[in-house]
């Protein structure tokens, strides 16, 4: 096997277990678990006339029906995990090559590849999140009301922009950097790009799945709070990558193919 088909059996370990693991709960009926990740962008149904319009989704004779929006979930669920941890596997990978001013051969494909994984996640959560949220305004418009839900449209939104940054701005940085140190000597223009797309990853992936999970913030936060609770998140985010990328000296070259000529 070559080092390229090595790098994602360890790379993706982490979130393909979770997704399994929560499409199995799921699968099994774990409904606190569920119910504690499910607004992760999805709406949190807490009240009976919105559980009353779930379309039940028949499954053969010999096992109960399912309601459509359990189903939804379940997608909802493994979008989060494959966008949610893989993007963090990432961000610490591409930091931590910064670090040591090495990166693997295959280091672009890595990236490309994971890229590709978090838009799948992506995908999942904003089809499964627009059907459960469609249910739930059909049960109770002023479900639309609840200011977390428009938060989390928010975040989410700019997580899914930051995603595109990333294949625009960062991931050719990477490219280009075979054959050149990938360190502090990076040019500003590119420390700054690699710095804002981490810093926005970071806090919104982590206050999107909080957002999820505080269901005590149901029309209790305001949305200004939320927004500005993360313009803090991302604040401190930059800072700390800031002080974790190295300076631009006695940093060691890239030891994979010099492909800068490549398109």
């Amino acid at each position: 096997m070559t080092g390229h088909s090595c790098i994602w059996p360890r790379a993706l370990t982490l979130p393909i277990a979770l997704a399994s693991l929560l499409g199995a709960c799921a699968i099994a009926g774990a409904s606190d678990l569920s119910a504690d990740l499910r607004g992760f962008l999805a709406p949190d149904f807490l009240h009976e006339k919105v559980q009353a319009a779930a379309v039940p989704a028949f499954l053969p004779a010999f096992l109960p029906p399912v309601e459509l929006r359990s189903l939804l979930r379940m997608i909802h669920l493994v979008g989060l995990c494959l966008g949610f941890g893989t993007a963090m596997t990432l961000d610490g990978t591409a930091l931590a090559w910064l670090r040591s001013g090495r990166a693997p051969v295959h280091a672009s494909e890595h990236l490309e590849v994971g890229g590709r994984i978090v838009l799948v996640g992506f995908a999942l959560l904003w089809a499964s999140g627009v059907a459960l949220t469609w249910l739930a305004v059909l049960a109770d418009p002023a479900f639309l009301t609840n200011p977390k839900i428009w938060a989390k449209v928010v975040v989410v939104t700019a997580l899914t922009v930051n995603a595109f940054m990333l294949h625009i701005r960062v991931l050719p940085t990477f490219s280009r950097s075979l054959g050149r140190s990938i360190d502090g000597r990076w040019r500003k223009r590119e420390r700054v790009s690699f710095v804002a797309c981490g810093a926005v990853s970071g806090a919104s992936w982590v206050l999107a799945f909080a957002l999820g999970v505080l269901r005590e913030w149901n029309y209790a936060a305001s949305f200004a709070a939320i927004m500005a609770l993360w313009l803090i998140g991302m604040a401190l985010a930059a800072a700390a990558i800031l002080l974790l990328m190295p300076a631009g000296r006695g940093a060691a070259r890239y030891e994979g193919p010099d492909r800068r000529g490549a398109v």
